[in-house]
């Protein structure tokens, strides 16, 4: 401080100022709850992520069998979100022996990925790359809105990956070839997608206008029926077996009829572009590609392309890069309780005036294997009937009059069972009524007296009430009820 004379004082203090804290991202798991069951070919998740410091974030969520270690979904941004997925598939799960390559291309800096590198998590090492020339030959572009969360984006015109593997039939008599594609437009002519093909119509698979089209060694087969779908991610998996050639779109196969004829291709898999063919270029996106070194079955490719009934377990988690948070793990049941219903004619719990059951279930689910229907009387188990169909409908005939109980149970191949309720049955045979004596009067009589007898007889020797109603025209005259053990 200083006065007019420039006389000064000083006064000096130290402050130390830190930064607010970074609190991790919040995120939250909504739905489906744990231990959630489910009948329906797909799982939807919904879970909800925050960053209260403003921050820059990325969201993931994972699912898989045994454990949630498959990326389902990515994304980075700042604020709420309110995310919901449809899993319709899972990402192919790493440690197959038989898997040569292995592209989940999500971009992911951790495993080396990035503008111009794919890695292959197969462990193999037949990683991918982009060299652009600055003649028309560009990298694809990644992006996060791929079938599992990224995907390569192919612009038609000039953008390929080239990778290190060979996968001709002097290198592995026997490949499988399994991809998720979405097509931007149909084909102009013939677009390679994946292929390794050195001129000779080597190992591979395009689009050819609206159809998806095979290398078959010394031509181009068309699959009759499997067209693209713009705009959709479908499926393909292309079996190089040998004795056949088989391509299956989103499940469905198409069989060529023989192995083909191929020569010794020495161009490595290209992703986007048939080398051979020249500029043959792919437009649209790709994800999740994979070869085998073997012929995978129908089946297992069944697997790739959809959810099969089992156990899913699914998580989600976090960042902000400098702390992360991840939600518990929860657990999915999926169409995996078979759902079973005693339908008509089976009777229900009570007395019933007959000497048989008839019992009918109707049961359903996927992989359903065996419906059993099973008899008791008050003490053992009387009969049982097993089938694996259904309906399912069964007659027990002269049956004792006694207390029965019924009940069914539904299975599945994946351990899981459904029974129904037990219904109590009781068979017993009605009382008869016989009219020994009946003294009516004629329309003509006039008297103020009527006599009825009846016999009554119960062969269960069960208690019995009888009724007895008199009535006129418009009026009841009389009613008696009797109580007994006896005719």
């Amino acid at each position: 401080a200083n006065d007019s004379t420039q006389n000064s004082s000083w006064l000096r203090d130290h402050h130390t100022i830190s930064p607010p804290p970074n609190f991790a991202p919040e995120v939250l798991l909504i739905t489906p709850i744990n231990s959630t069951n489910s009948s329906r070919p797909y799982i939807q998740l919904n879970a909800t992520a925050n960053d209260t410091n403003g921050d820059t974030y990325l969201l993931q969520l994972w699912a898989g069998n045994e454990t949630p270690n498959r990326l389902l979904f990515q994304n980075i941004t700042t604020g709420f979100q309110n995310i919901t997925y449809n899993v319709t598939a899972l990402p192919v799960a790493p440690g197959d022996n038989d898997l040569i390559m292995l592209y989940h291309l999500d971009n992911n800096s951790n495993i080396g990925e990035g503008t111009y590198n794919i890695t292959d998590s197969s462990g193999r090492g037949n990683n991918a790359s982009c060299s652009p020339t600055g003649n028309g030959i560009y990298c694809p572009r990644w992006n996060n809105t791929g079938k599992f969360a990224g995907a390569s984006h192919f612009n038609g015109t000039g953008t390929i990956w080239s990778s290190n593997l060979l996968i001709s039939p002097s290198e592995y008599p026997e490949i499988t070839i399994s991809a998720w594609i979405k097509p931007d437009a149909s084909g102009t002519g013939y677009d390679g997608i994946i292929t390794a093909d050195d001129g000779g119509w080597d190992r591979g698979f395009g689009i050819n206008s609206n159809n998806y089209a095979v290398q078959v060694g010394n031509q181009e087969w068309d699959p009759s029926g499997a067209t693209i779908t713009v705009g959709t991610w479908q499926h393909v998996a292309l079996v190089y077996g040998t004795t056949d050639i088989t391509f299956y779109l989103n499940g469905k196969s198409y069989s060529y009829g023989d192995a083909g004829s191929f020569g010794a291709s020495t161009e490595p898999v290209t992703i986007g572009n048939d080398v051979g063919c020249g500029s043959c270029y792919f437009k649209g996106m790709l994800d999740e590609l994979s070869i085998w070194n073997r012929s995978l079955t129908a089946d297992e490719i069944h697997t790739l392309a959809n959810l099969r009934n089992g156990t899913y377990l699914w998580k989600a988690n976090a960042t902000d890069y400098t702390a992360s948070n991840t939600t518990e793990s929860r657990t999915i049941e999926l169409g995996t309780i078979p759902i079973i219903t005693f339908e008509n004619p089976t009777p229900a719990t009570g007395n019933h005036s007959q000497s048989y059951i008839d019992v009918n279930v109707s049961a359903s689910g996927w992989q359903l294997t065996n419906v059993t229907i099973r008899l008791y009387n008050t003490t053992d188990l009387v009969n049982q009937s097993n089938s694996n169909s259904s309906p399912s409908l069964i007659n027990w005939t002269g049956l004792p009059l006694t207390t029965y109980y019924v009940n069914a149970t539904a299975n599945s191949s994946t351990g899981k069972q459904t029974d129904t309720t037990t219904r109590t049955i009781t068979l017993r045979i009605a009382p008869t009524l016989t009219n020994t004596t009946g003294i009516l009067p004629a329309p003509a009589y006039n008297t103020s007296s009527l006599n009825y007898t009846f016999m009554v007889t119960d062969t269960d020797g069960d208690t019995v009430t009888i009724q007895i109603n008199w009535t006129n025209s418009t009026h009841l005259l009389y009613q008696e009820n009797i109580t007994t053990t006896t005719p």
